[in-house]
């Protein structure tokens, strides 16, 4: 039966969610919606995912009016529709190795996300996830990430700058907001640029290329027309076709 707890529950403040997968945490009839934590929605400060946990159900942090950031657990696969509806989240702390965020996802906080860091156990970005973050003005993408596709970050028209420290990756694409970007650092310890890695920043002027990168990969630089300044070390052996 809904809700789990109720408003005799006054002490009740934090919530750590160990279960790895769980089904509706909500009831939806005779025209209202409630969950699980419907009776202490506004005393809850702290949620706190397990690092067990594999499914974010839906509608888990519905009605929270005091959960202001989140972090996703390294383990966690899947985030089901309106997990976040009428929440007031704002900052997200995303460990998850390879989860699908895509539309959906963020349904009831888009507008409201102003962080999104992504930690050190992400390897992939999945295609078309973190859409529609009007908020978001920069990117810091982890060193292990080995994978970030196409088309992430679409309609998200604040972010303007990158910090790029993934050291070894084979695909990343960030064509959907190219155009926007006039700051794209990379992070000293990249070994490898992967193909039209900064493919279309017209907007973007200086680039460093740390010391310890051998080429630049083909297409890399491609139509950044704004570019004037290129800092590479003395390893640069090789620069492929279209590099710029």
């Amino acid at each position: 039966d809904l809700p789990l707890f109720n408003e005799e529950c006054t002490s009740l403040t934090s919530i750590i969610w160990n279960v790895q997968n769980y089904g509706d945490t909500f009831y939806s009839g005779g025209g209202y919606m409630t969950s699980v934590f419907d009776g202490i929605k506004d005393q809850i400060t702290i949620f706190i995912l397990g690092d067990d946990v594999e499914s974010v159900p839906s509608y888990l942090f519905y009605n929270l009016s005091q959960i202001h950031s989140i972090t996703i657990p390294k383990n966690v696969k899947e985030i089901q529709a309106g997990a976040f509806t009428n929440s007031v989240i704002d900052s997200i702390v995303w460990n998850a190795k390879s989860c699908y965020a895509g539309l959906g996802t963020f349904r009831g906080i888009n507008d409201k996300i102003k962080v999104l860091k992504f930690g050190n156990d992400v390897d992939t970005i999945q295609d078309y996830s973190f859409t529609d973050l009007p908020l978001l003005d920069s990117l810091c993408i982890p060193q292990n990430v080995t994978y970030l596709g196409s088309p992430c970050f679409t309609g998200s028209p604040k972010i303007k700058t990158i910090q790029w420290n993934a050291t070894n990756a084979k695909f990343a694409s960030f064509e959907s907001i190219a155009s926007q970007i006039s700051s794209f650092e990379i992070g000293d310890n990249v070994q490898k640029l992967p193909d039209g890695l900064c493919r279309g920043m017209s907007n973007i002027t200086t680039i460093t290329i740390p010391n310890i990168v051998s080429e630049i990969s083909a297409y890399c630089f491609s139509g950044c027309t704004s570019l004037t300044s290129i800092v590479w070390g003395n390893n640069i052996s090789a620069i492929k076709k279209n590099a710029f």
